[in-house]
């Protein structure tokens, strides 16, 4: 799924579905906390970005608390909830 980024294109939109409690929001602070700090999850070096959160499911307390624990760039992550 992470070669190259072959799945989750860099500079498009990326969409992350599936049911509640699967670990989806997880997965995408874990990237997100990556990318924020220029590594790719195969492990390459990238420029850091950006990751726009955008939805209901989660609180941004809660997706911070998340990122934070992946070593995120507090910089790099903005949430907007979507009410």
């Amino acid at each position: 799924m992470f070669d190259d980024w072959q799945y989750l294109r860099r500079g498009n939109n990326n969409l992350l579905d599936a049911k509640g409690g699967t670990g989806k929001t997880s997965l995408l602070m874990c990237i997100a906390a990556m990318a924020s700090n220029g590594l790719s999850p195969a492990g390459g070096k990238i420029e850091p970005f950006t990751t726009l959160y955008y939805g209901s499911e989660d609180s941004g307390g809660e997706l911070r608390t998340v990122f934070d624990k992946f070593g995120g760039d507090p910089s790099r992550l903005v949430y907007v909830d979507d009410q």
